[in-house]
């Protein structure tokens, strides 16, 4: 077992140094523009992913929306960091909204927010995450949200989930058996991710309705 999972995590080393080469000697493509639709993955009016809702949740049409774009950000490096290196080296390499702008990280204190509590640390059991969106191939249909997957528990300024096996179906991928669920971020707690945009959305309404 520990020659086959050293092969395995040699493959996709491998697979991502091979994509980060390709990337580095690719062409950078022109700047977008974004006074322009088509430059937009999700538009109003036009037929898009974005306006694909998983079985069993339901907000209505389209143009029945209350905010047309909501972001939220992904982990992003001022340079390029390949799996393998420091907790220090990835530390020193992000970059932070902060104010209205990017920001280097510097020796900011990165903090956990759980999102299943939306607090600043602690522990939420599987039964408050109120559903997690498998994986599907592109093209096929959405699943149903699985509810109470797992729970989250912030460890320092990592989150750690812990998947059944049994329920892995739809969150598994070269990196997950080492224990890596990064890509699956936003799918793990989707439900709730959702709810708590449905109410910051409501909240920013709120606050600036005259």
């Amino acid at each position: 077992m520990p020659a086959l999972r050293s092969l395995a995590s040699g493959v996709a080393l491998a697979m991502m140094h091979a994509g980060c080469a390709r990337a580095a000697d690719s062409p950078s493509p022109p700047a977008p523009d974004y006074g322009q639709a088509a430059a937009w993955a999700a538009w109003p009016g036009r037929a898009s992913g974005a306006d694909t809702v998983p079985p069993g949740l339901d907000d209505g049409l389209p143009d029945a929306q209350k905010a047309d774009i909501f972001f939220i950000h992904p982990t992003t490096y001022l340079s390029g960091v390949r799996s393998g290196t420091t907790d220090s080296s990835r530390q020193h390499s992000r970059l932070v909204w902060l104010e209205g702008s990017y920001q280097h990280i510097d020796r900011r204190k990165p903090v956990c927010v759980n999102p299943l509590y939306w607090t600043v640390g602690g522990e939420a059991p599987a039964a408050a995450n109120l559903g997690s969106l498998p994986a599907v191939r592109a093209g096929a249909d959405l699943r149903p949200p699985i509810p109470h997957l797992t729970g989250a528990r912030c460890q320092g300024a990592a989150l750690e989930v812990a998947i059944p096996w049994s329920k892995s179906g739809g969150f598994v991928d070269l990196l997950t058996p080492f224990g890596s669920y990064h890509i699956f971020d936003y799918n793990i707690f989707y439900t709730n991710i959702r709810i708590n945009a449905q109410q910051r959305v409501a909240a920013w309404r709120a606050a600036h309705t005259s």
